[in-house]
Order: C-alpha cells, then sequence, then structure tokens
C-alpha cells in the first residue's frame, strides 16, 4: 500500500509532469603606518474560492451559446505539408513534410522561457510559454533596485511567411500555467500563483495560494489580448472544458480534518467574447490522479477522487444543469487498498486500475447515474496508467514488475462489462527499469484507430550493464490482436508519436525521426533531423563558429549520451543557425574549446578522477586536442596532447578508520570569489598563441591519525558530532591540501610543456599584466583561540618568456584584482573576522603600495555586505555585494531593520585613483535578497549575471564609468556554460538551448 506521505509526493510530481500537456560614500578609508603584515580570514577559498468581480456578468442574449469546437494544445501540428514542432530547448520549428521522408527545416523562432505547448490555426500559432521572467527597475523602491516578475505568456507568431516565423503580440499571466483549452476564438488558460512566492509578483502579506483563470481574445490574430481574468483560491490543476463550460480542479487544505480537499469549480464560458461567470464550488474528499478522472458529460460533472489514507475511491457525479450549486446525484465509495492508477470516462461507463500488485481493471456502469455501480474486474499483472476507450475494446498502457519492470499496453475485450477479459499484451523495456512517458502525460501515445496503429514512448535502464534505451514503439491492432512493427530508437526520451502520410514520426526533445511504415512488417527509418544538440563551449576564428557538443541531452546542458564530443564548425553570422560547414569527432571527451588563429583547442580539465584506497583507476584522461580549422569545411586534428597529471597513491587503510580521498583537475581561476563565469574561463589567454592552465590536486582526509598519514596536518578546528546515541559527542578532524602546478598550451607547435610547481595552498585568480602573469596565493597560517582558521595571501608573479619564471611573492591583504603595469601599487579585496568569538565577516576593499619586495597598505575601505563580484578597469572598481548576513559582525543579522540596504544587494562603483582614499561614488540597489555577480565588462557595458533568474542585467557605462545606468534584462534559457566576448557583443553558449547572441550596445 502506498502511505499518504509517498502519495502526496507523488500527486505534486505527476502534477509537474502531467501539466506539460494538459550615491552612498560608503564606509570612511582608514590609513595604516608601516602597515606591511597581513592575514585573512580562512574560509575566504580555502575551502472558500471567492472570485473576482472583475468583468463578471451574466450573457445576455446576444451571447448565447454557438456550437464551439473545443481544442487542446500539444506539441506538434501538421497543417497541410507542413509540420510544427514546439522545442523546449529552441523554440518553434517550421518543416516542409511534401516529402515526407526528408523533412526539411523551413524556419524557426526561438521562445525565451519554457514552451509547453501550441495552437495552430492558419497562418498564426499560439505558444504557451509557462516560464515569463523579467527584471524591471523600481525608481520608488528602496534603493531603486532591480525588481523580479515572473508568471507566463501566450505569444502570438505570425507562419505567414514560414521561413521567417516571428511574435506579433503576447499576453502576460500571472502565476504558473498548469493547462489550456481553445474554444472558438477563445482561448482559456488556468494559471496558479503561491503565496510562498513573496516577491515574485505576489505580495509578501498575501497567505493564500490562487488559481487564475483568463479568457484571451485571438480573433483578430494582430491583436490578442486579455478579455477577463477571475482569481479564486487553491490550487487548480485539472480541467475539462466544453462550448459552454470550463470546469476547473484545484487542491485547498481546508477540511476539518487537516487534510486538503478537491474543489470542483464550475465557470460559465458560453459568452463567445470570452467573458467569465463564476458559477458553483464542491468541496470533495481525496484527491486526483489527474485529469482523466475529471469528465463533463452532458448536465453531469463526474469525479473521480482517492482519500488520502489510499483506502477508498470515491465517485461523486454532479448535476451541471444546476450549476450555481452542484449537487450531488449519485455516487460510489470503492474500498480497495492501493493507489488509483488508470481511469477513463466513456459514456455510460468509467474504467479504473487499482493498484497493489495483482490489480484489478474495474468496470463501472454509470447508466444510472443516481446509483453507479461496479459491473465487473479483471485482476492483471502490474497495472495500467493510461486507458482508450475504443467501443467495445479498451488499449491500455501502463507497467508490469512480476519480475523485472517493463512497460506494457494490453487490448482488452469489454464487450461484457461482467466480464471483461484480457485479449493481449506486449511488453517493451528490457533491464531492470522500463517507464513511458505516457505516464505522466496522456498526450503522450497515440492510439490511432483509422489507421489501426499504437505509438508509445519508452525508455529504460540496465542496472548491470548501465545502459538506457530511449524508443518510441510500434504496435499493429484489431479486435483480437497487437503485433509489434518495430520501434524508433532515440538518444533522448520520446515525447510524442504521429501517423502521418503512412509514416511514423517520433518527436524527442533532441530530434525528429521518420519511419515509413507502408509495409507493415517491415517499417524503414527514412530520416533523422538534429533540433537540439548540447554545446557545452562556442569561440570563435576570423571565419567560422565553432561549437563544443557532447553526445545526448538527456541529462541537461552537459550531454547525457555515449560517445564522444565533437566540433561543430558554423558560419559566423549564424551562430544558432541549422547552417554548418562540418563536423569532427574528438578522439576525447572535452570540456571548454578555444581558438587561436585558426586552430582550435578542445580542453578536457577535468578527468573526474577520485583516488580512494590506492591510485586513481579511471581511464579517464586530462587533454588538448588541437584541430585545425584553416579549411571550415574540412577540419582536422593536428595533435591529441595529454595534460601533466600528478600522481596520487594513497594508503589503502588508515589507523583511525577515517579516509582520504585525491582530485586532480585544471582551473585558471579555481575558487575566484569575483568576475569569471561559472568560476573563471577555461584558460587564460598569454598572448602570442599561447594559454595559461593551472592544475590543482586536492588531498581530503578525515580523522586526525588519517590526515597525518596522507601529510596533512589539520589546520582547521575539530567538528564534533554525536554518535547516535544521544551521549558524548564524538570528535573528528577534517583536513584539505591544495597541489598546483602552472601549464602552458602552445597553439604554434601544438603543444603543452611541462608541469611547473606552484606549490601549496589555494590559487585565485589569475590574470595577465604587461607579459607577467599575476595570482593570488593562499597560504594556512594559524588557528586562533575561537578555533578559526586564518590564511596569508601573497601575490605571485611570473614573467611570461619562453622558460616562465617567477619573480617575487609578496603578503598582501586578500586578493589582488588589479596590479599598475609597473607593479608599483595594487588593489585587494579582503575578508576578515568580524570580532573575537565571532565567524562573521567583515569586507574591505585595500589600495597597496609595493616596494622593496613588500607591500604597504595605503588605505582600507570597508564594503556593507559580502561582495560577489568583482572586477577592475584603470582607476574604476565595480562590485556586487550580497545582503547574507554571513557578511555581517556575529549578531547584526538581529538588530538590522528590514529597510536596511545591507539586506539589498548593490552594484557599487569605487574610484581608486588616490591610492590614499578610495572612495564609493555610487551604489546602485539590485533588490531585496538578490545575488548577483559580473559576467562581463566592456568599453560600453557591464553585466551582472544571477538575481533570481537566468539571464544577464546590462548596465551602459559609457556615459559616466562610475554610475552605471540599467539598461535592460536579456533574458536566457537555462544557466550559460560559457560565455564568448566578441566587442560589445556575447555569446552564451546553453547546453541544448543553443547560442544566444546578447548585443549590449542595442
Amino acid at each position: 500500500m502506498l502511505g499518504r506521505t509517498y502519495t502526496s509526493w507523488l500527486t505534486l510530481l505527476m502534477t509537474a509532469f502531467a501539466f506539460v500537456g494538459c550615491a552612498d560614500t560608503g564606509g570612511p578609508a582608514t590609513h595604516a603606518n608601516d602597515d606591511d603584515e597581513f592575514e585573512s580570514a580562512g574560509s575566504a577559498g580555502s575551502n472558500g474560492a471567492t472570485a473576482d468581480a472583475g468583468l463578471s456578468a451574466a450573457p445576455s442574449d446576444d451571447e448565447a451559446a454557438d456550437d464551439r469546437t473545443v481544442e487542446e494544445a500539444d506539441l506538434y501540428r501538421f497543417v497541410d505539408n507542413r509540420l510544427y514542432v514546439l522545442n523546449q530547448y529552441r523554440g518553434l520549428f517550421v518543416f516542409d513534410v511534401t516529402d515526407p521522408d526528408h523533412p526539411r527545416e523551413i524556419g524557426r523562432m526561438p521562445l525565451v522561457g519554457y514552451p509547453v505547448e501550441m495552437y495552430v490555426r492558419g497562418t498564426r500559432a499560439y505558444a504557451i510559454i509557462s516560464d515569463y521572467f523579467d527584471y524591471w527597475r523600481d525608481g520608488a523602491a528602496l534603493d531603486a533596485g532591480l525588481v523580479p516578475t515572473f508568471g507566463s505568456r501566450i505569444v502570438g507568431i505570425d507562419l505567414s511567411d514560414p521561413s521567417a516565423p516571428h511574435e506579433i503580440g503576447d499576453v502576460v499571466l500571472n502565476g504558473y500555467i498548469s493547462d489550456t483549452r481553445l474554444v472558438g476564438d477563445i482561448l482559456y488558460s488556468v494559471s496558479n500563483r503561491y503565496a510562498y512566492w513573496g516577491g515574485y509578483g505576489v505580495a509578501e502579506s498575501e497567505t493564500r495560494d490562487e488559481m487564475v483563470l483568463t479568457s484571451i481574445d485571438i480573433s483578430d490574430p494582430a491583436h490578442i489580448r486579455e478579455v477577463q481574468h477571475l482569481n479564486f483560491e487553491g490550487s487548480g490543476y485539472y480541467v475539462h472544458a466544453t462550448s459552454n463550460a470550463f470546469v476547473i480542479a484545484s487542491v485547498r487544505n481546508d477540511s476539518p480534518d487537516g487534510w486538503s480537499r478537491t474543489h470542483v469549480r464550475y465557470v460559465d464560458i458560453s459568452s463567445p467574447v470570452g467573458l467569465l461567470v463564476a458559477r458553483g464550488d464542491v468541496a470533495l474528499d481525496g484527491y486526483m490522479q489527474d485529469d482523466t478522472a475529471l469528465d463533463v458529460h452532458g448536465s453531469q460533472v463526474r469525479v473521480l477522487t482517492r482519500s488520502w489514507d489510499d483506502q477508498t475511491t470515491k465517485l461523486r457525479i454532479l448535476n451541471a444543469a444546476l450549476p450555481d450549486t452542484l449537487p450531488l446525484v449519485g455516487e460510489l465509495d470503492y474500498y480497495y487498498e492501493g493507489n488509483v492508477y488508470g481511469t477513463a470516462f466513456d459514456g455510460d461507463r468509467l474504467y479504473m486500475v487499482h493498484f497493489q500488485q495483482i490489480d484489478p481493471l474495474e468496470v463501472v456502469d454509470l447508466s444510472d447515474p443516481t446509483h453507479p455501480f461496479v459491473a465487473g474486474e479483471l485482476e492483471i499483472p502490474g497495472w495500467v496508467e493510461r486507458i482508450a476507450p475504443m467501443g467495445d475494446r479498451l488499449i491500455g498502457l501502463g507497467v508490469d514488475n512480476t519480475e523485472s519492470r517493463t512497460v506494457t499496453v494490453s487490448l482488452f475485450d469489454v464487450s461484457n462489462p461482467a466480464v471483461p477479459t484480457m485479449l493481449d499484451r506486449v511488453t517493451s523495456g528490457s533491464g531492470s527499469w522500463a517507464w513511458s512517458a505516457a505516464s505522466y502525460e496522456r498526450k503522450a501515445w497515440t492510439v490511432d484507430a483509422e489507421n489501426g496503429i499504437i505509438l508509445f514512448p519508452y525508455s529504460s535502464y540496465d542496472y548491470t550493464s548501465y545502459a538506457s534505451h530511449n524508443a518510441l514503439g510500434i504496435l499493429e491492432f484489431d479486435r483480437s490482436h497487437l503485433a509489434v512493427r518495430g520501434e524508433v530508437e532515440a538518444d533522448a526520451p520520446v515525447d510524442r508519436g504521429a501517423v502521418f502520410q503512412n509514416r511514423v514520426y517520433a518527436l524527442s526533445q533532441s530530434a525528429l525521426q521518420v519511419v515509413d511504415i507502408r509495409d507493415r512488417a517491415h517499417p524503414t527509418p527514412t530520416a533523422t533531423v538534429e533540433l537540439a544538440r548540447s554545446i557545452s563551449g562556442y569561440a570563435r576564428t576570423a571565419s567560422a563558429g565553432v561549437e563544443l557538443v557532447q553526445p545526448g541531452i538527456s541529462y541537461g546542458w552537459w550531454g547525457g549520451g555515449e560517445g564522444a564530443s565533437m566540433l561543430r564548425i558554423s558560419p559566423l553570422n549564424a551562430p544558432d543557425g541549422n547552417e554548418e560547414y562540418s563536423r569532427i569527432t574528438l578522439p576525447r571527451s572535452a570540456q571548454a574549446v578555444i581558438t587561436h588563429g585558426s586552430t582550435a583547442i578542445a580542453l578536457r580539465t577535468s578527468a573526474g578522477c577520485y583516488y580512494y584506497d590506492g591510485a586513481c583507476a579511471s581511464d579517464a584522461r586530462e587533454g588538448a586536442v588541437f584541430v585545425s580549422l584553416a579549411d571550415a569545411t574540412a577540419p582536422a586534428v593536428l595533435a591529441d596532447v595529454d595534460l601533466p597529471v600528478e600522481t596520487i597513491t594513497l594508503p589503502t587503510s588508515f589507523p583511525d578508520g577515517g579516509y582520504a580521498s585525491a582530485y586532480t583537475y585544471f582551473q585558471t581561476r579555481y575558487n575566484a570569489p569575483y568576475g569569471g563565469w561559472q568560476g573563471g574561463e577555461s584558460a587564460l589567454a598569454l598572448g602570442d598563441g599561447r594559454f595559461a592552465l593551472v592544475r590543482t590536486t586536492t588531498i581530503n582526509c578525515s580523522g586526525l591519525e588519517t590526515c597525518r598519514s596522507v601529510g596533512i596536518e589539520p589546520t582547521r578546528s575539530p567538528y564534533y558530532s554525536y554518535d547516535g546515541s544521544g551521549r558524548e559527542p564524538y570528535y573528528y578532524y577534517y583536513g584539505s591540501s591544495y597541489r598546483n602546478a602552472l601549464v602552458i598550451l602552445d597553439a604554434r607547435s601544438n603543444s603543452v610543456s611541462e608541469a611547473i610547481d606552484l606549490g601549496a595552498g589555494t590559487i585565485e585568480n589569475l590574470f595577465v599584466n604587461d607579459g607577467v602573469l599575476v595570482y593570488s596565493h593562499a597560504l594556512p597560517s594559524r588557528v586562533d583561540a575561537d578555533g578559526r582558521s586564518w590564511v596569508r595571501y601573497y601575490m605571485e608573479r611570473f614573467a611570461l618568456s619562453e622558460s616562465p619564471t617567477h619573480i617575487d611573492s609578496i603578503n598582501v591583504p586578500g586578493v589582488v584584482i588589479s596590479l599598475a603595469t609597473d607593479g608599483s601599487h595594487a588593489v585587494t579585496v579582503d575578508r576578515t573576522y568580524a570580532a573575537s568569538g565571532s565567524y562573521g565577516y567583515t569586507s574591505s576593499l585595500n589600495t597597496i603600495s609595493l616596494s622593496d619586495g613588500r607591500a604597504h597598505r595605503a588605505a582600507r575601505l570597508e564594503i556593507e555586505g559580502g561582495y560577489n563580484g568583482i572586477v577592475a578597469r584603470g582607476d574604476t572598481v565595480y562590485m556586487t555585494t550580497s545582503p547574507s548576513s554571513y557578511y555581517y559582525p556575529y549578531g547584526a543579522e538581529h538588530t538590522l531593520d528590514a529597510s536596511d540596504p545591507r539586506y539589498h544587494g548593490s552594484l557599487v562603483s569605487i574610484d581608486v585613483g588616490d591610492l590614499a582614499s578610495p572612495r564609493v561614488v555610487n551604489r546602485s540597489g539590485l533588490g531585496a535578497n538578490a545575488y548577483w555577480n559580473i559576467a562581463a565588462l566592456t568599453d560600453n557595458a557591464l553585466v551582472l549575471s544571477g538575481g533570481y533568474g537566468s539571464g544577464l542585467a546590462v548596465f551602459d557605462v559609457s556615459a559616466d564609468r562610475f554610475a552605471p545606468t540599467y539598461r535592460r534584462y536579456a533574458r536566457t534559457n537555462g544557466y550559460s556554460v560559457s560565455i564568448t566576448q566578441e566587442g560589445e557583443t556575447l555569446f552564451l553558449a546553453g547546453g541544448p538551448y543553443g547560442i544566444q547572441t546578447v548585443a549590449l550596445t542595442e
């Protein structure tokens, strides 16, 4: 039996999948005399539904109900010889399928957000985007912060020129869309907004969840508009629409026994112009499994719920002829221990399947709605999750878990409702675990009665071989039998299958595949068209763009399939288009790509090699692949070179039963607390075709003796925990050590240098200054009486001749962020513990002079809030601060008022032109509780990343470099893996979302 907690969780999970278908001066500068020895905090890099009155009115006589067709949205549409596909990552595709075996992409329109489904009518499409996010500048708000808003959009798209689909209008909706229907010329949407979304377009004072029903007029395709919306308490997930009524099943926590109840809300939509009239609302015990448990049949509203103890299935038939009260007509309580899975209302019958181990298919007779009864049942192995009634036959899709878990399709005879029988069953998905997208989305499978074809997606995973398999199964059926007619294998889980022109079209987020089924016994694959590819890096030469593509997209932007990485060479003017010059498969997997002249270098900078109980056994190798792009149509591998990796051997056992592990990776900006994107660039350009990489080997240990056995004397204070018995706590030590080395890549000779030892400790913020490599190096200093770790930072410099030479090592206060060309002075950022006994921090910007191999602090400027990002150019420093109380003196968070700007993120501009008096010139609010980093700085723009959502906030610095002016928020799809900057243009590699171009001066 499924427990109540599990069932609640499962209901929410099913919902998440199923509904896709259905001028501050700053602190004073302080000066120091003979201040030339510095310590920093060791943690810095060391490791009742009430309708809104609105326009509600009873429909007038001239608004009498008309005969309007109810249409549901989907991910694809065939219209004449056009196929329209809505892709989660790449937006709307337009294909010419005049030759069905060779679909030809003729147009594409990127869409920002999460495309859910769409409608196509004539030369217009209406895309449902259930993730609208933007920032706007609120001049009246505290510190003029950036205010986030989000919800959903209905986007109107002009398809009259299929080669150039474009947006012609939109309606922004409040909340996330759970489902829509198109009835006549009115599109109806149900969205949900939650009280805990305080600050996201929901007032902090709101205490109730709301669902919003909105009517949108699309009769004028060029001017879609909202007609009306109604707000109701609760969260509305399931809908059923007729030409006259919109019925919503919502969840509200208002039951006397403390459980949530299902509310059935009836809204009159008989007005053809989209007026909404709220009518009755009935509360029913229990929860609904999905939208198949809600049905309108004539004057009846039929609802199936399950009690929260998973003991009783409750059928309720309501009288829709009295929509203001929806009185009960008939009811049936069916006791069965376990959940209810597949359901289907069909005329005077209800089919339902319950779940235990051997599960029954029940046939419920509804011919007398006042006395529904279970007419018959059939025990079946496993369970059925989707039911397609076909007269006196049923086709069911489900799961058989009697041995391994497989996906099943079954054919049932229900001509005699008292004795339902199974006529045939087919299983798919070999291995340990199989599932179907149709389990979560009823539109994912297709039962085509006209062609006698069943299409069902499934995926499987084998825990023995660790292999996964995605496919679209093809079955042929008649009244007695099911026949397997092959499958369409796919790189990613299949979302839909369709039959058109005697072809099967399999649609996943990665590809469109075509199979010729004119010979049913021998279906023949004819085409595969790529829709999305996982791009983890992008670079540019003088003549071409270079994408680093990972296999598969199943697991997000890093890819998820098996196979090697590849480079895709494309035109400079179409970085996200379908045109390409060539592709080349790399001899190793890679994580980043850089270019020099006509050479591309694909880098594997982390092999994911952990060492436990001895040496690393992984076959993965860090390395660099040099590829010639002299001829963009014929790229060629010039060299495949391993990067030098330190060999680590650990003991196989430890004296105190602890453990130790080691991990080696390459990173130019390891643990950088300011600037850089996603932790830093892949390789630091030194000029003249050379690039710097820093190799870091980390050894972790637990237990005092274990740490000593691998050469680590812990400098951290002991942690403590309880042994589980509730008695005395025991103490344990934990330590880390870092070993670093410098490696030079040379694109002139396609070679990699030997590793140059950089010593132990933490390395941060590498940059090149007039031919000198500069970085900050943190080494453990001491543990104070309060058990807090302190470190000393050193500025290290290397002359970058053909043989890099170490120049000096100077103790400085914090991390160096800029250095004068002549090496006479620098700027650092630092954190120190706030007070004795406190683990809170204070942050500071420091100006220092450099002479005689020592640093002398000129001034210290305390910064309110903890810094997130920091970048320097000339005498200007830009810093983003966070509102975290973690950076305040201990206990201060208990005394700060909510209006205190330290609770708000800020963009701070600092003038460091006068070393003796650095000063905050401008502080611009970034919004309450906002965390931003610095992604890019150009001559004209400062670009921030982060905040609440995925995107970039662009500030203009061309007029006054000390007063950045907010220009716009450039929303991105997902989080970008890497950023390539060329002048005032950014190119963002976003995994399966492709390459997004952001022009900073538009």
